[in-house]
């Protein structure tokens, strides 16, 4: 995959991703551009509220199906990755989206 004595990058390993599986790739890399995409508008404060409101959602959405294709193609690969959805499913994608909610209900007003 990589050179001898080079570190893997995220770039090394998308490539050896697009060699093995190449329209998942280009689908992976295309639901992370549409979730920073919508973080970006998320971000906009010039912007009413209703539509950072919905690029949020967009975001989250975008977000988990790039999570949901992961697990899927590493659960495809190999049956021992049970660890990864857990860890990485729950504990990641689930934290920032209960942190996200309970900022919006218990956090104070600016």
């Amino acid at each position: 995959m990589a050179e001898e004595g080079k570190r893997v990058t995220l770039t090394n390993r998308w490539k050896a991703w697009y060699r093995i599986d190449p329209v998942w790739a280009c689908v992976g890399v295309g639901l992370l551009l549409a979730s920073f995409v919508s973080l970006c508008y998320h971000f906009c404060f010039f912007m009413s509220g209703t539509f950072t409101g919905i690029a949020l959602i967009c975001m989250i959405v975008f977000a988990s199906l790039l999570e949901g294709l992961f697990i899927w193609r590493a659960i495809a690969k190999s049956k021992d990755l049970w660890w990864w959805v857990w860890f990485w499913g729950a504990w990641i994608m689930g934290g920032v989206a209960i942190w996200e909610i309970a900022s919006y209900f218990f956090g104070s007003r600016i």
